[in-house]
């Protein structure tokens, strides 16, 4: 299996290959807690609610939240979808016009969110993450429109899933957890 895991923290006995999504969310939530400082107001923009990646990264930046001593002013569902995101926070945004950070559960998700905060004339002052690392989003981070998102080398899934097939192939046993690396990105 690559990138998600359909049991959740049971013990299985298949081979997985993925990132650990909630840690490398609190790596990147921890970003914006540093920047904020306690009491900081953010909003989560989550992807399907269903999806375990999904709930493992709102959890790390639950995580980051309650270490920092951030205020969670609301979580909302954007369904990993950029106009989604759009949509969602400039409503959130009419309720909580006091936010100062914003966390997206992927770039394409934080893409929709710089977009509205376009509109609004707030980019650069609420700040922003994402998580993916998608090429979108690297000049967002390199004009300080958005302040970190984290890499988990999806490449690196694919290639190690393929090998990893071909030796099941000649007769190898695998189970367990094959994390893939991480590496915050950061203007």
């Amino acid at each position: 299996m690559l990138d998600r895991k359909l049991l959740g923290e049971q013990e299985i006995d298949i081979l997985f290959i993925g990132p650990d999504n909630e840690k490398a969310a609190k790596i990147v939530g921890d970003v914006l807690a540093k920047e904020l400082g306690r009491d900081g107001k953010v909003i989560i923009i989550e992807g399907v609610p269903a999806a375990m990646n999904s709930q493992q990264r709102k959890q790390g930046f639950l995580d980051s939240i309650k270490e920092h001593g951030l205020n969670l002013l609301v979580s909302g569902v954007a369904n990993w979808e950029t106009e989604q995101a759009y949509t969602v926070f400039s409503s959130l945004f009419h309720n909580y016009p006091d936010v100062q950070g914003v966390m997206c559960a992927n770039d394409a998700m934080a893409i929709g969110v710089y977009k509205a905060l376009k509109e609004l004339k707030k980019d650069g002052k609420i700040q922003l993450i994402g998580f993916d690392n998608d090429a979108s989003v690297a000049p967002l981070i390199n004009e300080k429109k958005m302040l970190a998102t984290i890499d988990c080398f999806g490449n690196q899934m694919a290639i190690k899933g393929i090998d990893y097939a071909m030796r099941t192939l000649h007769g190898e046993i695998h189970k367990g957890w094959i994390k893939t690396e991480m590496k915050l990105i950061t203007g």
